[in-house]
């Protein structure tokens, strides 16, 4: 049953808590102390007071108000249980106390009062509030009180003793018991806070020991010259020295020679400048610290590591008891990386291996285009002599079909070569561009016109729609012109017969927009993201009903982007595609490659071809 109220009463007192104060046990612990305690005084001057109002009665004005000073404390700890300021209630507390025994003491013989034995539990339970500030300011109240008692003695000042004399000896003791007592409750709950600190303490150690030791990084202690103080238990997985073979100097004796210079100087920047540094470097391998060589000497194997660094400033290792404390201290976590450098170097291969291949590519399509370049002329050339009627009058109808065949398959053969040469030059960066003032309006004009005549053979209707009030623009005009060619072809090559291709433009002071838009057949939205990459196209079956290579709209993205422009492509299955570009008005000639003599086999055969054409 005792145990049953017991818990009941804890129970209750830990609702009084502060809810700023359940969080922390020791501050948990000190508040239930000083709540309990105090709780509990005002509980007995209240049973108290109605035996002494029955003995004494109630015309004893000094008396009620020396029971009004007990039942305070009741008040100050309903302050901490709703403040949670366990320093200001201590304080208030130590007040409280004082004044009671200086106003007991001065109507019961003054410093020889029986409650003077009270003035010591002052300073000693203010010792309960961790707080040196409120330590202080109760010791001098206690000093201040008896220093009063002993002036106002000395000056007579003091109201007659209410206490007799035969009875001053029993009061002295048993006010000497209670304040016994009450300074025992005290040192019990200082008992309970210190092995619950001592408890917490070794709890955090075995914890932050367990993760230390498991770990896989090896977490290192170090001062600020950088010898090792403590070493977790991850060292054996990176020397097999262990934690004493790493302890002071034997950590930068396994840094590769060439390395310590970056070990030490990482240090020096987290202790001087206070703040996080990291390095990599070499260090020796657990694994394998003497491996022989063909040759049969011994020869030491590194591996690659990270390390990191904290600094520690002086509140954060002021709490430890050594006296000659360092100015800074340094944590450092090292970590293998090994794996992670050998796969930055495949990564590294790769890209190199990636480049060449790009490189051999690049040089394969300007060597094969410029081995195209002589029997496409002698094709296209001989072809236009073949169909003169004025120079070979012999040729039949049929005969002549099958050289204009011929002479249609060269030039689009030559235009494919094109393509491969220009796209080369962009992905190699190497496209020159002769930038210069034009009429845009009049250069989709005259693309408009040629395609017409393609477009007419299908019944495709072509239309413009073109804001002449900003049309002139400075680009390259070739490029300008290859992408009209490209956008309107392709609207004219997809659309149905009988269908339309209408072409918008509007302009501004700083941009031009172009629309290409047609009903044709559309694409699927999971290849429009892929349009743009070089030989890429909608429909890759080998049963395709349209010819090309896949250059066209990678040609045009690539022009447009070495403009600043942007392109969008919008279309749905068997509606129509809408692309647009957006380029600047102006473009300078200081962004673009500068014009000189070619300097490779792209250069040469892309200026052949064009004359060729």
């Amino acid at each position: 049953m005792i145990r049953g109220l017991l818990r009941k009463l804890k129970r209750s007192l830990r609702l009084l808590i502060h809810v700023s104060a359940r969080g922390d046990a020791i501050e948990r612990i000190r508040h239930r102390a000083f709540i309990a305690s105090h709780l509990g005084s005002a509980l007995l001057a209240v049973v108290a007071l109605p035996v002494y109002l029955i003995i004494v009665g109630p015309k004893d004005f000094v008396g009620l108000l020396i029971f009004f000073g007990l039942i305070t404390p009741a008040y100050i700890a309903i302050f901490l249980s709703r403040t949670g300021k366990l320093a200001i209630a201590h304080l208030l507390s130590a007040i409280n106390l004082t004044t009671l025994v200086t106003f007991t003491a001065a109507y019961t013989g003054g410093v020889t009062s029986f409650v003077m034995a009270w003035m010591i539990v002052v300073p000693v339970e203010s010792a309960f509030s961790g707080s040196k500030k409120v330590i202080a300011a109760s010791l001098v109240l206690s000093c201040a009180s008896v220093v009063f008692l002993v002036y106002a003695d000395f000056l007579n000042v003091l109201p007659a003793n209410r206490v007799l004399n035969h009875d001053n000896t029993l009061l002295i003791g048993l006010s000497f018991i209670s304040a016994v007592a009450y300074i025992s409750g005290m040192v019990v709950n200082t008992q309970v806070l210190h092995e619950k600190a001592t408890a917490l303490i070794h709890q955090g150690e075995r914890k932050f020991r367990l993760l230390a030791e498991n770990a896989t990084d090896m977490i290192t202690y170090h001062n600020h010259l950088g010898q090792v103080l403590f070493c977790s238990g991850a060292a054996l997985r990176f020397t097999s020295l262990g934690e004493k073979g790493i302890v002071r100097d034997g950590f930068i004796n396994l840094v590769h020679p060439e390395d310590r210079a970056i070990y030490l100087a990482t240090f020096s920047r987290a202790a001087t400048k206070n703040t996080l540094a990291q390095a990599e470097f070499r260090m020796k391998s657990n694994s394998s610290r003497s491996q022989q060589t063909e040759t049969g000497q011994n020869q030491t194997r590194y591996i690659w590591v990270e390390m990191r660094c904290k600094p520690l400033t002086d509140e954060a290792i002021s709490a430890g008891d050594d006296d000659d404390i360092e100015p800074v201290r340094v944590v450092a976590v090292t970590r293998d990386i090994s794996e992670l450098k050998a796969q930055q170097i495949e990564i590294i291969q790769a890209r190199d291996i990636a480049e060449e291949a790009s490189r051999t590519k690049t040089r394969f399509l300007a060597n094969i285009s410029h081995e195209l370049r002589t029997p496409l002329n002698a094709i296209i050339g001989f072809s236009d002599l073949l169909g003169d009627r004025r120079l070979n009058s012999n040729v039949t109808p049929n005969q002549r079909d099958y050289i204009k065949l011929i002479h249609q398959s060269g030039s689009h053969l030559l235009l494919v070569v094109n393509d491969l040469l220009d796209m080369s030059m962009i992905e190699a960066g190497k496209l020159r561009f002769r930038c210069e003032k034009f009429d845009l309006s009049a250069l989709i004009t005259s693309v408009v016109k040629i395609m017409q005549v393609t477009a007419d053979q299908r019944g495709i209707k072509i239309s413009q729609n073109l804001d002449e009030a900003l049309c002139n623009i400075t680009a390259d005009r070739r490029a300008v012109h290859q992408i009209l060619f490209n956008l309107i072809s392709n609207a004219v090559k997809f659309s149905h017969e009988g269908g339309e291709v209408r072409v918008f433009l509007k302009a501004n002071s700083s941009q031009v927009t172009l629309s290409v838009v047609d009903n044709g057949i559309g694409i699927s939205p999971e290849v429009i993201p892929m349009l743009c990459q070089p030989f890429v196209q909608a429909d890759s079956s080998n049963s395709r009903s349209y010819e090309g290579a896949g250059l066209g709209l990678s040609l045009v993205a690539g022009f447009v982007e070495l403009h600043g422009g942007k392109i969008n492509i919008a279309s749905e299955l068997a509606k129509g595609t809408c692309v647009t570009i957006t380029i600047p008005r102006h473009r300078h000639d200081q962004n673009s490659q500068t014009e000189t003599e070619p300097e490779s086999a792209i250069d040469f055969a892309r200026d052949s071809t064009r004359k060729s054409a």
